[in-house]
């Protein structure tokens, strides 16, 4: 999903010839998020085989290739940036999901996720600032909602995160004093 919602925000803001500085950590992440997908699927056994991943390959290749030289419609342009909406609360909701239901937030770093918090609310103001696109402001707003939630949710579930941590480690510790004594 995140390469699918990167490429979009990016080719997006290309063809719309949007200020590099409202989407250009996109390219980055993109090319990050693309690096990790083929340690992946090197390293992973996963059972896709060699012609699924082909096929993927060449879909994304193709897809991307349309997006920016193929010269859509207007139309389809808003649909494509409308897109990344509901894939980033479809890409976040199974975490806020599962933190709720958990209890705590096992090991997600809340330095980490305040830095995409305040990432995303730059992106606001750039936005606000240099562009005049409701579609680019409505994923922006999008992304800010859902990482001030997983914020939020690290800051609240904060004391059972850390009976949790605390707990694994003193039995991380036991274990291998049992180790040690056989």
């Amino acid at each position: 999903l995140e390469v699918i919602n990167l490429s979009l925000c990016l080719f997006y803001n290309i063809v719309h010839k949007t200020p590099f500085s409202t989407y250009g950590e996109n390219l980055f992440i993109l090319v990050q998020s693309l690096a990790l997908v083929g340690l992946l699927w090197k390293y992973s056994d996963n059972g896709e085989s060699s012609t699924t991943k082909t096929c993927l390959t060449a879909g994304f290749i193709v897809g991307s290739l349309t997006m920016l030289f193929g010269k859509l419609p207007p139309s389809v342009w808003k649909i494509l940036g409308l897109i990344p909406i509901p894939l980033g609360v479809a890409s976040r909701i199974p975490q806020i999901y599962a933190n709720f239901k958990q209890g705590h937030t096992g090991q997600l770093a809340l330095t980490t996720w305040l830095l995409n918090f305040a990432g995303a609310v730059v992106r606001i103001f750039t936005t606000f600032q240099e562009v005049n696109d409701p579609i680019v402001m409505g994923v922006n707003v999008v992304s800010t909602v859902t990482n001030a939630i997983v914020v939020g949710q690290i800051l609240y579930f904060s004391e059972s995160t850390k009976k949790l941590t605390d707990h694994r480690s003193s039995l991380s510790e036991e274990t291998a004093r049992a180790l040690q004594t056989s």
